[in-house]
């Protein structure tokens, strides 16, 4: 199922996200299979195709998939230990914009006003891997996902997502043998989403508030310890 949120509503998280985010479980041989297999098509010829079609990732395990899945849960339900795919798209308002010649609006650049107002897209399941099949580097690929993402019933497709999911241990893919043998995976690192955990956030803009209070204070006076001479 995927459902588009307003972007208002989530301003601060909104504006940390990435353009694309896949959150997984970290625990699930099956999932990590499936991020390589992201990994070694998530790219193009042309730097810019990369960087406009760029998924990054993490984990439902830790402080920053933890902060997603808790966001959207009254969406998301039951569906926490699945694939979660969240992404930036225009707003309605966005699109007008876009549209349009002007480079400022309301004083404001155009680009920031853009960004400012995206509203965000959570897929989960069968409709989350056929957004991410979307922006891989093969045509056939895309063209896969975007025809089973506006044509298959999402009843089918979160039913055959359902059946392999819960055959993973069968293939030996159970969190068990992810714990006893974990196997790092390629290119990740780079790609990990590192946001702000609510935890880090407040701490940090109270250390940036102190920063700048000394920066601004007037420097103090030297006193001299020396005897005055008459």
């Amino acid at each position: 199922m995927s459902r588009v949120f307003p972007g208002d509503r989530f301003k601060i998280l909104r504006a940390r996200l990435p353009a694309r985010l896949l959150v997984f479980d970290g625990q699930c041989l099956l999932s990590q299979a499936r991020v390589t297999q992201i990994l070694e098509r998530n790219y193009y010829l042309k730097e810019e195709d990369t960087e406009a079609n760029k998924i990054f990732f993490t984990s439902s395990r830790v402080a920053e998939g933890k902060e997603v899945i808790h966001a959207f849960q009254s969406f998301l339900g039951n569906n926490t230990d699945t694939l979660i795919y969240v992404e930036k798209i225009p707003s309605s308002s966005g699109r007008l914009q876009r549209l349009s010649k002007l480079r400022t609006i309301g004083g404001m650049p155009l680009e920031k006003a853009v960004q400012e107002s995206d509203d965000i897209r959570v897929s989960v399941k069968s409709k989350a891997c056929l957004r991410v099949m979307m922006r891989l580097d093969r045509l056939c690929v895309r063209f896969a996902g975007r025809m089973g993402y506006y044509l298959l019933p999402r009843w089918l497709g979160d039913r055959i997502f359902d059946i392999v999911a819960g055959r993973r241990r069968l293939w030996g893919t159970s969190e068990q043998d992810a714990i006893l043998f974990p196997k790092p995976i390629e290119g990740l690192k780079e790609r990990t989403w590192r946001g702000y955990t609510p935890a880090r956030a407040p701490l940090d803009a109270a250390k940036a508030a102190v920063e700048a209070a000394k920066a601004a204070a007037p420097p103090k006076p030297k006193i001299s310890l020396a005897p005055r001479l008459k």
